[in-house]
């Protein structure tokens, strides 16, 4: 599972947006080749939503979905 999460935020350079859609927060940003400028983006977005779940001491987000966006 930690591999997942080191993979989702490959090329991550920030810039991110937030939104709520139905019941659940929905985080997307772009993703950055190596040699890209910070305005220039080259390799899509991804689409992070997440749940809220209770968990045994407080709530926490729990990735439920990845998409992404060419």
């Amino acid at each position: 599972k930690d591999q997942r999460i080191g993979d989702l935020f490959q090329g991550y350079r920030g810039h991110d947006e937030f939104a709520i859609e139905d019941s659940d927060l929905v985080r997307s940003f772009p993703v950055y080749g190596k040699d890209d400028p910070n305005a220039r983006p080259s390799q899509g977005q991804r689409k992070i939503r997440y749940e809220l779940v209770k968990g045994e001491a407080s709530w926490q987000l729990r990735i439920k979905d990845l998409e992404y966006i060419d």
